[in-house]
């Protein structure tokens, strides 16, 4: 059998560690209303006896928005989670998220997971198919950028292509990650800088900057932007 194999350029990585996508329509955000409560006056008479004994009043509770919540210095895990996801995207803010940028996502996610993590099968005697539950992959959706993925947008693919919806499962064509080394650099604010190095090379072939915003999901933060920049182009 033969394994399907990422093949990636320094041109490729200009827009990205792998092809872009293109703009579509925009991902539209939603903000649940903030529920008020309408306050009647009275015009009942004054009362000579004592006045209650004032109650303590509770503090408000803050809500799991990111717009309540700071994003403080990354820990080593979510440094280490930025370096991994660095394998995963192509250039991107909210609004570019769509279809074709997801396919890629999923396909780039998916494709060399531990074969003890999911079940493979063979479906066309060329590749091994990764499987995974689409309930799965909306949730890791969710999960790295803070949206729902709709049937609008998640991206069904070809029976028989590197990646295909079928019967509430994703098929993903199982290949090999590039010899690159994914390396935390700095975070300046809710911005993440992550370099990428080819084999042994010592300077970075490509400089990835994150753009994150706090989020009380696993990782505590969700991914609102990514942008790449050529370092060094075979000296």
């Amino acid at each position: 059998m033969k394994k399907l194999i990422v093949v990636l350029s320094i041109a490729i990585l200009t827009m990205g560690i792998f092809a872009g996508c293109e703009k579509q329509e925009d991902v539209a955000s939603t903000q649940e209303p903030v529920a008020t409560q309408e306050v009647k006056s009275t015009d009942a008479p004054m009362q000579t006896q004592a006045a209650p004994k004032q109650t303590e009043i509770a503090e408000p509770q803050t809500s799991d928005t990111p717009s309540t919540i700071t994003l403080g210095t990354l820990s080593q895990q979510q440094q280490e989670k930025l370096e991994e996801y660095a394998f995963y995207l192509t250039e991107m803010t909210t609004d570019t998220i769509d279809s074709e940028f997801l396919k890629n996502f999923i396909f780039m996610r998916y494709t060399c997971v531990d074969y003890d993590a999911y079940p493979r099968e063979n479906k066309n005697d060329e590749w091994d198919y990764a499987v995974i539950p689409v309930d799965e992959v909306k949730a890791e959706i969710k999960l790295v950028f803070g949206i729902d993925a709709g049937d609008d947008i998640l991206p069904q693919g070809e029976k028989g292509s590197a990646i295909y919806l079928e019967d509430g499962k994703y098929y993903v064509g199982a290949s090999d990650y590039p010899d690159y080394t994914m390396k935390f650099e700095h975070q300046d604010g809710n911005k993440a800088i992550v370099n990428v190095f080819l084999a042994d090379e010592q300077v970075p072939e490509l400089v990835i900057e994150y753009t994150l915003e706090a989020s009380n999901n696993a990782n505590g933060f969700i991914i609102i932007g990514y942008r790449t920049s050529v370092v060094n182009i075979y000296n």
